[in-house]
C-alpha cells in the first residue's frame, strides 16, 4: 500500500505574493493519491483566508483549510496541521515556496534508502545552512530552468547534516510518534527548527538533504516586514531560551563549518572522478585542496574561541540577577 503524505502549510497574508503561487504549484506537481493538503491560517487580515476556503471548497478531497482566531506563530501554527494530519510522512512547507516538479518521489525516496533517516530537506536558493545555493538572479519567473538543470544532474544524490531549514522538510511520522510537535514556546519563529532537529538526532534519527530536489523558496515575507530591533530581540531571547532548555548553544561558527564540509565532501567527488579516469588533478584543484587543510584547521579554532566567549555567559542567561 502506498504510504500517505501530509502537507502542511501555514499562512499569514501575502496572499497574491507567496500563498496563490504556493498552493497551486503544490496542486500542480504533486501527485493526488494518497495525499492531503492542510491550509492553516494564522490570522491573516487580506484576501487569504477567503482564498484557501475556496481552494477547499474546490479540492475538497485533498484540501482541508483551517482558520485560527488568532496568530500563533510558526511552531504552534504548524503544530495544529501536524497534529490532525493522517499522513506517515509530514511535510511542512512555508507558503513563500514553489515546489518543483518530482518533488515529493525525490524528497521522499531516501526514507526508504535508510530507515535512520528521521527528516529530510530539499536544496534552495534562500536558506540559512548548506542546503542553500547561492543564485543571486534567480526569481519567481525564471528558477524552473535552472532547477530541472541542476536536479537532473544530481540524481539519487544527498547529504547528511545536523540542521535543516523547515522552508520545506520532510518528517516521518516514527519522528513525530517519537519526540512530538514543535516547540511552541519559540513564539513567532526562530530556532524551533534547530531545536527539532537537535531533538531528532538526540533520539537517533539523521538528518539528510535531497540534493536532486529543488524548491525556490522567496524568503521570510513575514519577518521581513519586521525591523531590525523587532528582529533581533525575538533572535535574542528565542536563542536564549535555545540555550536554556538544552544547554547547546547556536553560533556562526557551526553554520561555517557544516558549509565547508559540504564544500569539502564535494571537492573530494571531483578528486575522485579524476582519480577513477586516470586523468591528472587540474592545478585549480590542486591548489584547493593545499589549503584545506589549513582551513579546516582555522575553523576548529574560531569555533573554540566562539564556544569559550560565549562560555562567560551561560550564567548570565541561565541565571540573569
Amino acid at each position: 500500500m502506498k504510504k500517505k503524505i501530509s502537507i502542511v502549510i501555514l499562512t499569514y497574508n501575502n496572499c497574491n505574493e507567496t500563498t496563490i503561487p504556493c498552493i497551486d504549484s503544490v496542486l500542480k506537481e504533486t501527485p493526488h493519491e494518497n495525499l492531503e493538503i492542510i491550509i492553516v491560517d494564522n490570522l491573516s487580515t487580506d484576501e487569504t483566508r477567503e482564498v484557501i476556503k475556496e481552494y477547499e471548497k474546490q479540492n475538497s478531497k485533498i484540501i482541508k483549510a483551517i482558520l485560527n482566531d488568532e496568530n500563533y506563530g510558526y511552531a504552534k501554527g504548524n503544530n495544529i496541521g501536524i497534529e490532525i494530519a493522517s499522513g506517515d510522512y509530514v511535510i511542512l512547507l512555508n507558503n513563500d515556496t514553489v515546489v518543483t516538479p518530482n518533488w515529493i518521489d525525490t524528497l521522499l525516496a531516501l526514507f526508504d534508502k535508510d530507515e535512520t533517516i528521521g527528516l529530510i530537506g530539499p536544496v534552495s536558493n534562500s536558506v540559512g545552512n548548506e542546503q542553500m545555493l547561492a543564485c543571486p538572479d534567480l526569481t519567481i519567473d525564471n528558477f524552473h530552468a535552472f532547477a530541472e538543470e541542476y536536479v537532473n544532474k544530481r540524481k539519487g544524490n544527498y547529504f547528511f547534516t545536523e540542521n535543516l531549514g523547515f522552508f520545506c522538510v520532510a518528517i516521518s511520522r516514527k519522528v513525530i510518534d517519537t519526540i512530538g510537535v514543535l516547540d511552541p514556546n519559540y513564539g513567532i519563529g526562530m530556532f524551533e527548527d534547530t531545536d527539532y532537529c537537535l531533538q531528532a538526532t538526540k533520539a537517533g534519527f539523521k538528518l539528510a538533504v535531497s540534493e536532486d530536489t529543488f524548491i525556490f523558496h522567496s524568503g521570510s515575507f513575514s519577518f521581513k516586514k519586521l525591523s531590525s530591533e523587532q528582529y533581533q530581540e525575538i533572535f535574542t531571547e528565542n536563542r536564549k531560551y535555545f540555550l536554556s532548555k538544552n544547554e547547546a548553544e547556536w553560533g556562526i561558527s557551526q553554520v561555517s563549518v557544516a558549509f565547508w564540509d559540504k564544500l569539502l565532501q564535494d571537492v573530494n567527488r571531483l578528486k575522485l572522478y579524476y582519480e577513477n579516469n586516470n586523468e591528472s588533478l587540474p592545478p585549480a584543484l590542486e591548489d584547493i585542496m593545499m589549503r584545506t587543510d589549513s582551513q579546516s584547521a582555522l575553523l576548529s579554532i574560531l569555533k573554540v574561541i566562539e564556544d569559550e566567549s560565549k562560555e562567560l555567559n551561560y550564567g548570565k542567561i541561565l541565571c540573569p540577577e
